[in-house]
């Protein structure tokens, strides 16, 4: 049992406290020694206790504070609208940049990131560096070389389609030579070039059935560029109108033709594109119809037996094959292995997820003229590299035929960052510069403390079934939990310098960005005769994000969030598992979301009894409606107009279910980390207890501001984000949450502690 402090060690302790105020603080003694009385009942256990608070004063704690207490509005109640006080003041002292759409704390970090990316980029080679580390710099040289990008201009392309006849839609129209070079052999040159083929696509993934090998995997082409055309607005209302997409490629064809000063008549050239953009266009549509088919496995004569009975054209009793749906699966799939001498035959397992677009592709292809499809595997192909030209083409993928967009040093910088592919030697030693193993330990830490008060919020789920509760608790324990980087990067150099020992340097950017192109794609194809690697790296370490791997029961939290505004190891614990911890808590739980909470550890659909499953089924309803159907009003900073976005539940109810559990499993574990160490509050936030920082904290992540343009982007009829939009995401989560209520006072009834509430787990 704790024992009894004296009388003057509580007078003390008050004095002390009294003392340490910065003057001017509004603070009576009543104040204090009500703060003093609640730290003590409600902060400290038993283990251990604290007589006072300490304010860190680190530069982390200052640069933190800072930020906190700028995104503050005390002028609005806290349990009317949580996210106005967190964040209410943000837009206005965090303005959103030029030429940027929406600007938040995640984006501050990203642009942390872009900055010490380009630092290192842009330095002298360390002493004992490896031999990647000089070709890194080497190739960004290359991209920052202007002028030899200028004199090089389209030729680079123009020497590459000319190997196969050249680009038809170029050509001379007075000769038909194009037309004589079958689409397959073009499609066949590009693959060796590039590592993939055009109008499908080729690549290794994981068996999904017996989780130890690797598979073959095929399934339809991108269409070109999606991240700068969006595929749901590039074909609206064409062919009566053009879109900025057709434009582009007229545009892009009359510069090559002009480059070569090829003479040519509108008719004909107007009739090849459309030829063109009709078969690209009837081949996305072949695409998004077909995304759901049931049969997704299959073996290369299966294949090719239902692909040649599609193809046959049946005319006067009598089956005709017509070369251009002509495609020997078997063939292609030798010639995309061949550097690795893989033994393949027609009884080769196949994975096809969208087995239905196979099957109507040779009606398509039969529909096609040849010259049309060879035109649109040249122009994928223009498209892909005409960025690592000149300007002219980086300004026209990126901005559009009439839009400007002026290259300036600084966002050829940042595009060459981008381009520079050595991504790996990039990230290790980012890893050695600003990742230090001690940050990486103390992540991992709050992961374990967060995965296993997980553990005993499920335990405490007592609406569940003892063996489904039991499944859920094995799951959790066996999450395999990865933080930072690959560990690879930690040896003496030899595995960064065996990654990427056959990766040939070119004489160009261009060069580069080719050889580089395909390095990567044989990198991935030389997995095929490999054992699965079940806790291989899925996202790039400086991606700002964290991942769960449903499949692999896998949770990757990279390094990309060890920096300001979200992470520093000075940081009071009550800031860190408001700001890291809740992120963790989150991905956690989209294992038990709708999706994951079906399967077990090892990916085996679970049987569950029926009472279960109907009152997960109630509880994720509840979480449904409460964020269905909800206007919020969004003000564009920048203009003062105003947005309403129509919230869907139904659409974001994974991300909202791990929203809640996740900030309520943080909180738990901060409060538990907290039991043996003493709290300390953040410097201009000083009447802010631990609790409150916390909810402060987590808050702050997540405040945002956005043009008119990203909300319609982002949360329209066309597209909308799989999480709420923000302030829902603050604002949702804690009114389901008693100990927000408790620590801020919130009456019941009002917004942020409504009567009813929605939790899937734990007690209520």
């Amino acid at each position: 049992m704790q024992s009894k402090k004296p009388m003057f060690d509580v007078i003390w302790i008050m004095l002390m406290i009294w003392t340490s105020i910065p003057s001017g603080t509004s603070w009576s003694m009543n104040d204090i020694l009500f703060d003093w009385i609640d730290s003590q009942m409600r902060f400290y256990p038993p283990e251990k206790s604290y007589t006072y608070n300490t304010v860190c004063d680190t530069t982390s704690c200052k640069q933190t504070g800072k930020i906190l207490l700028k995104g503050l509005n005390k002028n609005v109640n806290p349990c009317n609208d949580f996210y106005e006080f967190a964040c209410g003041r943000w837009a206005i002292s965090n303005p959103i940049p030029p030429k940027k759409s929406e600007w938040s704390c995640l984006r501050i970090s990203e642009s942390n990131i872009e900055k010490r990316s380009l630092e290192i980029l842009e330095s002298k080679l360390p002493p004992g560096a490896v031999y990647p580390s000089k070709l890194m710099r080497e190739f960004y040289a290359r991209c920052m070389d202007i002028n030899a990008r200028e004199n090089a201009g389209l030729a680079p392309i123009n020497n590459i389609t000319k190997v196969m006849g050249g680009w038809p839609l170029i050509g001379d129209n007075s000769s038909d030579v194009n037309d004589e070079i079958k689409w397959q052999f073009v499609d066949q040159y590009y693959q060796q070039l590039t590592g993939f083929n055009s109008i499908f696509k080729i690549s290794v993934t994981s068996d999904y059935l017996n989780r130890s090998d690797n598979q073959i995997m095929i399934e339809p082409g991108k269409c070109p560029r999606p991240e700068f055309f969006s595929l749901s607005t590039r074909w609206k209302g064409w062919p009566e109108n053009d879109t900025s997409y057709t434009i582009l490629v007229k545009k892009v064809a009359e510069i090559f033709l002009k480059d070569q000063n090829i003479s040519y008549t509108k008719e004909s050239f107007d009739n090849d594109i459309f030829d063109m953009l009709e078969f690209e266009h009837k081949l996305y549509q072949i695409q998004t119809e077909t995304t759901n088919s049931s049969k997704d496995t299959t073996t290369i004569e299966e294949l090719q037996q239902q692909y040649d009975s599609t193809a046959m054209l049946h005319e006067n009793n009598n089956y005709t094959y017509n070369p251009t749906a002509e495609i020997n699966w078997l063939e292609i799939i030798r010639e995309t292995f061949a550097p690795w001498n893989f033994t393949i035959d027609t009884s080769e397992k196949l994975f096809v997820p969208s087995w239905k677009f196979l099957t109507r592709l040779p009606q398509l292809l039969n529909a096609t003229k040849n010259k049309a499809i060879v035109n649109y595997i040249h122009w994928k192909f223009v498209l892909l590299m005409m960025p690592f030209t000149n300007d002219q083409m980086k300004e026209l993928v990126h901005s559009g035929p009439g839009k400007i967009f002026a290259q300036t040093l600084e966002t050829r910088r940042r595009d060459c960052l981008t381009e520079v592919r050595l991504t790996h030697v990039l990230y290790r030693e980012y890893a050695k510069k600003y990742f230090p193993k001690t940050d990486k330990l103390d992540i991992a830490n709050m992961a374990e403390l967060i995965r296993n008060e997980t553990t005993e919020i499920i335990k405490n789920s007592h609406w569940l079934d003892f063996k489904t509760q039991t499944e859920i608790i094995e799951k959790i324990k066996d999450i395999h939990i990865m933080i930072g980087y690959p560990d690879w990067y930690n040896d003496n150099g030899t595995a960064i310098i065996n990654y990427y020992k056959e990766l040939i340097p070119g004489q160009s950017h261009f060069e580069n960005t080719l050889n580089n192109l395909k390095f990567m794609n044989q990198k991935s194809l030389a997995e095929f005769r490999q054992p699965m690697k079940k806790y291989e790296w899925f996202l790039q370490p400086l991606t700002l994000n964290g991942l769960y791997k449903y499949y692999f029961n896998t949770l990757l939290v990279t390094m990309a969030f060890a920096q300001s505004p979200i992470y520093y190891t000075d940081l009071p614990i009550a800031v860190k598992y408001g700001l890291l911890g809740s992120i963790i808590g989150h991905e956690i739980f989209h294992a038990l979301d709708p999706h994951g909470i079906v399967y077990n550890k090892d990916w085996k659909q679970v049987s569950v009894p029926n009472k279960t499953t109907n009152e997960y089924n109630n509880k994720i309803n509840c979480i449904i409606n409460q964020f269905d159907n909800y206007t919020l009003y969004e003000k564009d900073p920048t203009t003062n107009e105003t947005i309403g976005i129509q919230t869907r539940g139904n659409l974001t109810k994974n991300e909202d279910m791990a929203d809640i559990e996740g900030i309520r499993v943080a909180f738990a574990s901060y409060r538990l980390h907290m039991k043996h160490n003493e709290p300390s509050r953040l410097i201009g936030l000083e009447e802010f207890n631990s609790d409150k920082l916390f909810f402060i904290s987590h808050a702050n992540k997540w405040c945002q501001a956005g043009k008119i343009k990203w909300w319609e982007e982002n949360y329209s009829n066309d597209k909308y984000d799989a999480h709420s939009p923000s302030r829902l995401r603050v604002n949702r989560p804690m009114s389901n949450f008693d100990e927000f209520a408790k620590t801020f006072n919130c009456p019941i009834g009002s917004k942020m502690n409504p009567q009813s509430k929605c939790i899937v787990f734990g007690e209520n």
